[in-house]
């Protein structure tokens, strides 16, 4: 067969040879040239697709983010109403009303807060392993609620922890300061803290956390917190006095019902499907890849047979033209 084939390459005349090896180079050249072309467009299409894969991820966290943060806004509003129900009921509101005039506030009072927060039917908590939900007046902080205690958050001596040493003992002021003025002034704002760790978001700027999770993943939010606020009452206070009367502010004793829920703890309850997101982009790469594989491995062998012909071809015409 091999000799066949080598008395096939002697007759054929030196013309044929040579424009046989010349086609058979250009052909090589070209094909390294397509497969460049090819692995160009390969790498901007996977480019593309992983923009539209960290899109679409970022535009569903985003999403998850909002509708968590409703959900903790509704926890606090049930609270609120259920603290607004207890003080109405049971609590004798002259009693409170002398307390809040003369800032001191009774053990009833806070074993009243405690028996509203201390709620163990879930199916109204629906974030319930790490929340802190505090009670404020407008002045401050007057009760801090966790671990099922209620704690006289106050410095000794007053019922109010004022709210600018309640933000300078934070782990990050300016986030803290920021959250609290999106929350009394629009409470349907996402808001957020940071109760440990280096402060590396300075405002409640929901892009910010959506770039984090992106960049470092869900344990980087471990340590900020959705800060949700209700009021009682949205108008006025419990005792019936309006926030402002015509044109003018009225001094009233508006309570205000604070929780702070963990982002974390709401991204893992849509976790499968964020990371479905991911996996089907995962997929579709893994097929380009392999695609792209073995059209590069096919084009090796092909530019490998077409040198080692061409190399073949260049010996019979040596010896052509040497005789």
């Amino acid at each position: 067969m091999k000799s066949n084939l080598k008395s096939l390459l002697e007759k054929l005349p030196k013309n044929i040879i040579m424009c046989t090896i010349i086609g058979l180079l250009s052909l090589s050249s070209f094909n390294m040239y397509t497969l460049k072309v090819e692995s160009d467009s390969i790498n901007k299409i996977t480019s593309v697709i992983n923009e539209n894969i960290d899109k679409d991820k970022e535009n569903y966290i985003s999403s998850v983010l909002d509708l968590g943060y409703k959900l903790c806004l509704q926890t606090t509003d049930i609270l609120s109403k259920q603290l607004e129900t207890e003080l109405l009921v049971n609590y004798d509101l002259k009693t409170l009303k002398k307390e809040f005039d003369q800032s001191i506030l009774s053990d009833e009072f806070y074993e009243v807060i405690k028996k509203v927060l201390n709620v163990e039917d879930e199916s109204n908590i629906l974030f319930n392993t790490e929340k802190v939900t505090m009670v404020a007046l407008k002045d401050g902080l007057i009760a801090e609620f966790s671990n099922n205690n209620v704690d006289h958050i106050a410095t000794s001596g007053d019922n109010v922890l004022l709210w600018e040493e309640y933000i300078n003992r934070s782990d990050n002021p300016s986030l803290t300061r920021d959250a609290l003025e999106t929350v009394f002034k629009n409470k349907n704002s996402i808001a957020f803290i940071q109760k440990s760790g280096k402060p590396e978001i300075k405002t409640s700027n929901i892009n910010d956390l959506i770039n984090l999770y992106i960049k470092e993943g869900k344990e980087a939010l471990s340590n900020y917190y959705f800060l949700t606020a209700s009021l009682i009452t949205e108008d006025g206070d419990i005792f019936g006095t309006y926030d402002k009367t015509f044109l003018s502010e009225n001094k009233n004793y508006k309570l205000i019902v604070l929780n702070t829920t963990s982002v974390k703890e709401v991204l893992n309850i849509f976790e499968t499907q964020i990371d479905s997101i991911h996996d089907r982009g995962d997929d579709l790469l893994t097929r380009i890849d392999g695609y792209t594989d073995l059209r590069r491995v096919v084009s090796i062998v092909g530019n490998v047979s077409m040198f080692i012909t061409a190399l073949c071809l260049v010996s019979v015409y040596n010896r052509k033209v040497s005789k």
